[in-house]
């Protein structure tokens, strides 16, 4: 009789270590499931930033593009400047000393 209360003395430790490891583990999981959902919301936070810069960077273009456009319709319009002789600045290259 004592080594039958004994033996379920034994297995109930047994069970009570066993729920204790199954509540420890339910508490990682729940961490981690969190963390994973910490983690995707982040990355969904990520992406739209990008998403956003994408489509700033592409107005970004689109506005250089207008500009460069505008730049070279006032560059084709504008008659070519002719300077006068006078303000022409000539090159002349120094003669080269010889020895």
């Amino acid at each position: 009789r004592r080594r039958w209360n004994d033996e379920k003395r034994a297995a109930i430790s047994a069970l009570h270590e066993l729920r204790r490891e199954l509540e420890r583990r339910d508490v990682r999981n729940e961490h981690l499931e969190q963390r994973g959902k910490d983690d995707s919301a982040v990355i969904d936070a990520l992406r739209a930033d990008v998403h956003r810069l994408q489509q700033d960077c592409g107005r970004h273009v689109e506005i250089i593009d207008e500009l460069r456009d505008k730049l070279q319709q006032r560059n084709d319009s504008q008659p070519a400047v002719s300077m006068h002789h006078s303000q022409q600045v000539l090159y002349e290259p120094r003669a080269e000393k010889t020895a």
